[in-house]
């Protein structure tokens, strides 16, 4: 089971880790998910309502972009596979970390709505083993501190290149 790391402990981290993933990918001991394989995103048990609906409301963007089959889990869910999500306050900069040693995420209690599903997509998006792209580079759900975009045709053409295409994406 993997061990919780505080998102203070992982402020420093998150300078280092670049938000949980650097332009050259995860490092080799890092986990990753195959989006196109069942994940049980697993809510905190403290979690509140407002934060489950983020969790359910990001895990919806990768599903209709990219076919991914991401699931929110119950109080009586099977850990197998899943990826922990937890809500804890930080500094207003910090918006999301996903600890990729240890499989989870940790998303900053202060954001909400469009903002929060947003910044769970992009750390979802680091479980898939997706790195950041510089903002001009082009728009993308992985631009560092994006807060708006949400996952794109080109992001799920990116996670097709890394995993193969789960079925034909959704274009908006």
């Amino acid at each position: 089971m993997a061990r919780s790391l505080s998102l203070a402990a992982a402020v420093s981290l998150i300078a280092v880790a670049a938000c949980g993933g650097t332009d050259e990918g995860l490092p080799g001991d890092a986990v990753a998910f195959d989006p196109c394989q069942p994940l049980l995103l697993m809510p905190d048990p403290s979690a509140t309502s407002a934060e489950r609906d983020g969790i359910a409301a990001g895990a919806a963007l990768w599903n209709a972009i990219a076919g991914a089959q991401l699931t929110v889990a119950g109080a009586d869910a099977l850990p197998d596979p899943s990826l922990p999500i937890h809500f804890q306050t930080a500094a207003p900069a910090f918006h999301g970390f996903y600890d990729a040693s240890h499989g989870q995420v940790f998303i900053n209690t202060d954001l909400g709505g469009n903002a929060q599903a947003v910044t769970i997509a992009h750390e979802i998006g680091h479980a898939f083993g997706l790195a950041h792209v510089p903002a001009g580079q082009r728009a993308s759900v992985m631009n560092p501190g994006n807060l708006n975009i949400e996952p794109n045709a080109d992001d799920a053409g990116t996670l097709a290149l890394r995993w193969g295409a789960c079925r034909e994406p959704a274009y908006p």
